[in-house]
């Protein structure tokens, strides 16, 4: 999961410095840890075990004694587990494996399926600057690549990564850097995860907008109610069209909710 504590600052934008209120500092919420869980794990295990040996007739010095005992090596086990999941999602091809940062436009350089990458792939025809800075969270697939490509072609400036802990790190520690964040919720394996991460994400960094990708609903969805994760969610397979539509359903909420933010900057000067 993501670090647990940051202090982080939002500065403004020099384009939109109106937008933006004062300065702010927030510490995130601590998550709790793998010992925590496997605590809480035990203590079912631990209640069971005393009432079952009780009722079998066992002493209650013994029965205490094995219980301990049970709800030690549930509490171990619960905490092997959650550790080794936590570290195969850091590194999946294996202990020591870092990311792999290849240039999107070598097709002959393509890293091993199970490795997290981190590709770049720059606006074209080479804008200057691009009309968009996008952060891309999805696997090392080719359906991720086409999407990349496809947004590359617009004018956007699209980094394409299959860590998505690793991608929401740099997106808060520079939050006015970026101007979309786009994630496919299968990009860790268990969807779940990825809406655990982005509502993480979402409550430290409500301002810049994001786009969720799903193979979980039935049609695209253009309205507020998956907002605590995202703002527009499109169903997968994406093709060229639904993206093009569903990014301009993103920025035109984006523009609106920034003209609306103007007018009450404007109020509040006017009645101060």
């Amino acid at each position: 999961m993501l670090a647990p504590k940051w202090r982080l600052n939002r500065s403004e934008k020099a384009s939109g410095s109106a937008l933006r209120e004062n300065k702010w500092d927030q510490t995130t919420p601590t998550r709790p840890g793998p010992a925590l869980v496997g605590i809480f794990a035990s203590l079912p295990v631990a209640v069971l075990s005393l009432v079952g040996l009780l009722v079998a007739g066992l002493p209650l010095g013994w029965s205490l004694l094995i219980t301990i005992g049970l709800q030690y090596a549930t509490a171990a086990i619960v905490i092997g587990v959650c550790s080794k999941r936590a570290k195969d999602r850091r590194h999946p091809a294996g202990p020591g494996t870092s990311p792999v940062s290849i240039k999107a436009t070598a097709a002959d350089l393509r890293a091993p399926l199970e490795a997290h990458v981190w590709q770049h792939y720059a606006a074209i025809p080479g804008s200057e600057p691009p009309r968009h800075r996008i952060a891309f969270a999805a696997p090392n697939a080719e359906h991720s690549r086409t999407i990349a490509k496809d947004l590359s072609e617009i004018g956007a400036e699209t980094h394409l990564v299959s860590d998505i802990e690793a991608l929401l790190e740099t997106v808060l520690n520079a939050p006015d850097a970026w101007d979309f964040v786009i994630t496919d919720l299968d990009v860790t394996g268990d969807s779940w995860i990825a809406v655990d991460e982005m509502m993480y994400f979402r409550k430290i960094c409500p301002q810049v907008p994001v786009l969720l990708l799903t193979s979980k609903v039935s049609r695209d969805d253009f309205s507020t109610i998956k907002c605590a994760i995202g703002d527009v969610t499109l169903r997968k397979p994406v093709h060229h069209r639904r993206l093009m539509e569903g990014l301009k359903v993103l920025i035109d909420d984006t523009v609106t909710r920034e003209q609306i933010n103007l007018s009450r900057d404007r109020d509040r000067r006017f009645d101060s």
